[in-house]
């Protein structure tokens, strides 16, 4: 489909200003919406330059009940696995764990091990299946060597979609080594079926069905979305879906969550003036696909592709790269690519967001004591360093022939130091239990999604390195003007004050 003229705004801002009344729109800062719904930057963006917005559905628009869709797809897919896989039926035992995979992990496929790294791609937490992995095994692995995550053993756990995968791999590398003789702990394999399963209960529609049939037990009704993409519509923003879900899974599911939810906008196909469905993220920013019409979208004002690719569908919008804000949950089919490729404006989606942000509160006293007695340590350590010093001049003075007295004061100071080796080994080992008690606040395996130990973590710098802004959920942006300046904090460097 060759795109038609560029798409005019004018129209539609006049229809507009039939139905609202712009004097009366809310504003709001920072500081008074509360840390879980507020909107945080990483690179100044004013959105008066922005003239598009747009959005993928899955995991942004669309917001699923989390423990609900994943526990689904993990059961789906453990019955392919039996079904089409030849599994043992002994392994329908195994249970959905929620708290078992967070993302930003590293799956490495050749031993059967979850990697938690830092932003500098030091590994800090190794599980194999659900044990710790520590000692020699974890430094030669892990520590001696450095990891190049391109090769085809790793694979990153970047989405929502990939938990009940990571779940499911966890429990069969369990059950595998502890039952050998039922199933064979070849976890290449083990990972390879399991990802075979997964993308086979996607395929044959057996997992989006089953949400279809009862959409109220998966998807949330965000009662702020349909306000949130009327605000955009009101400050003059073209809006877009880009979503790789087939036409009829995304038509069903935006309508049960926007149709009828103003009245002069009965279909959900009103809120937007371009729809792409199939789009095949990330390939559609480094392909040249045409757009494919959809003819069971039916006629109307909205124009709706399949495929294409984003030179096309930006000619389509009539808007430039750089005016393009999009708005998504995947780090790499989403936000890397599209900012990269596509010169947009990004936004991050990050549902866990609003939980980390709770266990911040909840934790708020424990990490105060974690900080005092750190600083307790550095002390103690500053102390020790001295005496040690004063030890070691004495020892020489004492080599040297000095007498009854300096020996004395060096077996008193040698008593000194091992009494403040055994109290900075006692601040060490309850610092090691509050740390513990605060990553158990996040995830009781992996604690905290944005920290690695006392780094940043791995998935953590990827939404630094590539989102302009990143927040909870869309809906979030109703709280600020449309045409708001969003301001990234000041950068700091160690030293600064």
């Amino acid at each position: 489909m060759k795109p038609d003229a560029p798409l005019n705004r004018p129209p539609r801002a006049e229809f507009l200003r039939k139905f609202f009344d712009f004097s009366k729109l809310p504003v709001a800062y920072d500081w008074k919406v509360e840390p879980s719904r507020r909107v945080y930057v990483m690179r100044n963006l004013r959105m008066d330059e922005i003239g598009a917005i747009g959005f993928d559905m899955d995991y942004t628009l669309a917001i699923y009940h989390k423990r609900e869709i994943e526990e689904l797809a993990f059961e789906l897919s453990l019955q392919k696995l039996v079904e089409d896989w030849k599994y043992p039926e002994e392994v329908l035992r195994v249970r959905y764990n929620p708290d078992a995979v967070i993302r930003g992990l590293v799956i490495d496929r050749r031993h059967g091990n979850f990697l938690k790294m830092d932003q500098f791609h030091v590994v800090t937490q190794v599980l194999h299946g659900k044990r710790p992995l520590e000692g020699a095994d974890r430094r030669e692995l892990y520590h001696n060597r450095k990891i190049r995550l391109g090769q085809e053993r790793y694979f990153s756990v970047d989405t929502l979609f990939g938990l009940p995968e990571g779940s499911l791999y966890q429990e069969m590398v369990e059950f595998a080594d502890a039952n050998p003789q039922v199933l064979q702990p070849d976890y290449e394999r083990l990972y390879d079926d399991i990802r075979g399963a997964l993308d086979k209960v996607h395929r044959d529609n057996s997992l989006k069905s089953t949400i279809l049939r009862d959409p109220a037990r998966y998807i949330y009704i965000d009662p702020a979305l349909p306000a949130t993409l009327e605000k955009f519509l009101k400050g003059g923003k073209k809006l877009f879906v880009l979503t790789n879900s087939e036409w009829h899974y995304t038509d069903a599911v935006m309508s049960f969550m926007l149709d009828g939810r103003l009245d002069y906008m009965p279909r959900w196909t009103d809120y937007f003036d371009v729809i792409g469905v199939e789009a095949s993220k990330p390939s559609f920013f480094l392909t040249e696909a045409p757009l494919a019409p959809v003819p069971e979208a039916g006629p109307g004002g909205v124009r709706t592709f399949r495929k294409g690719s984003v030179a096309l569908f930006e000619e389509l919008l009539g808007t430039r790269s750089d005016r393009i804000l999009f708005i998504g949950d995947h780090i790499y089919g989403d936000i890397l690519r599209s900012k990269k490729h596509g010169n947009w404006r990004t936004v991050m989606i990050v549902e866990e967001l609003e939980h980390e942000i709770a266990a911040d509160e909840s934790a708020r006293q424990l990490v105060r004591e974690l900080e005092r007695l750190q600083r307790r340590i550095d002390r103690h350590d500053f102390k020790r360093n001295l005496l040690q010093m004063k030890l070691s001049m004495l020892e020489q003075v004492f080599e040297n022939g000095a007498g009854a007295e300096v020996a004395l004061e060096l077996k008193f100071q040698r008593s000194c130091l091992v009494r403040l080796e055994e109290t900075i080994g006692a601040m060490h080992s309850r610092l090691a239990s509050l740390e513990a008690e605060l990553e158990r606040r996040y995830n009781a395996t992996w604690g905290p999604l944005f920290r690695a130990a006392s780094e940043i973590s791995r998935f953590g710098h990827q939404v630094q390195d590539y989102a302009c802004l990143y927040t909870g959920r869309v809906s979030n942006f109703l709280a600020y003007p449309f045409n708001k300046n969003f301001q990234s904090p000041r950068e700091r460097m160690p030293h600064d004050l």
